[in-house]
């Protein structure tokens, strides 16, 4: 335990990709559902992520629409433009205090108060490199979308088919259809991930997701596309910003280098251990937190006069 605080995961039902939960709500009888609403009532705070499923929806609104429990509504990216006017939010607008967004500024005109930082958390300790030998071995390169059309799988398929021809490759390519359904379990991308040489995420987007971060934390050189917002904020990345007009320069240079593989492989480690480790995390969320738990705190945060200076009305 890094801190005093417990905490608890409860979703609607098991995710696709079959991430670790605890408590899943499809799966409770009446009387543990019963005891899942009590439990929810009496926490300190709660962190709702983004696209509450039905069943959740009417029990957490319910319920913080009847008690004065501190919490954050975390959104990442299109969701949050294409539900801003959800029923759920709207609902709760009397009393929404935060949102918590991911690196894109423009979010900030959907919402009424936003947080936006880096909120991936990792197992460090459990997720650390594979020694790689350099050797005549294939480079294997791993590309693992939740949605081929948005992260620019079609452009990497082209580009890699085209340097396989002059390079030794192995190709891994894993993930969802275009729609966005179905798709690989975790434990398989991470066990397939642990042994890639490359990893490749989204070449269209402007900020990297869990997948790139938990490449990082395995010391693999990550070529994502980050916008000039996520710099500005983690201008230390050693993430090889990458989109689909320098996707060829950037793979070409890594695959003829060995030794720079090598070399930004480790700094990818470093910075991940740094940024995404528990404890890291923890020195993030504290404060949080607390900011939020806070009224007499964040009150003064509300007025236009601070929103003004976010930038650009929208």
């Amino acid at each position: 335990m890094l801190t005093e605080h417990h905490a608890e995961s409860i979703t609607e039902d098991y995710h696709p990709f079959k991430y670790d939960t605890e408590t899943v709500i499809s799966n409770l009888e009446d009387s543990q559902l019963r005891e899942t609403k009590e439990r929810i009532k009496s926490a300190d705070f709660l962190y709702i992520a983004q696209n509450i499923p039905r069943t959740l929806s009417r029990i957490v609104s319910v319920i913080l629409l009847e008690n004065s429990i501190p919490f954050l509504f975390r959104h990442s990216g299109s969701d949050i433009r294409n539900i801003a006017d959800d029923r759920f939010e709207f609902q709760l607008r009397n009393k929404y205090y935060w949102s918590f967004t991911a690196y894109d500024y423009s979010m900030t005109r959907c919402l009424i108060q936003s947080l936006q930082h880096n909120t991936h958390i990792i197992d460090t300790d459990k997720w650390k490199p594979k020694l790689k030998q350099i050797n005549n071995d294939p480079i294997f390169i791993y590309h693992s979308p939740t949605n081929n059309e948005y992260k620019g799988t079609k452009y990497v398929n082209e580009v890699i088919k085209k340097l396989s021809k002059k390079y030794n490759i192995k190709w891994r390519h894993t993930g969802c259809e275009n729609t966005g359904e179905g798709g690989t379990l975790w434990q398989t991308v991470m066990s397939e991930k642990l042994k890639a040489d490359i990893f490749v995420d989204s070449i269209r987007d402007e900020a990297h997701g869990q997948n790139a971060a938990e490449a990082m934390c395995m010391g693999i050189p990550t070529l994502t596309s980050v916008g000039p917002y996520y710099r500005s904020i983690y201008p230390d990345t050693p993430i090889i910003n990458t989109n689909i007009h320098n996707i060829e320069s950037n793979l070409e240079e890594l695959l003829v280098n060995p030794e720079k593989r090598l070399a930004v492989g480790n700094k990818t480690r470093e910075y991940a251990v740094n940024t995404f480790s528990i404890a890291q995390r923890i020195k993030m969320w504290v404060p949080i937190i607390e900011f939020i738990s806070h009224p007499d705190i964040h009150d003064k945060w509300k007025k236009p006069s601070y929103w003004s200076m976010r930038g650009p009305s929208w």
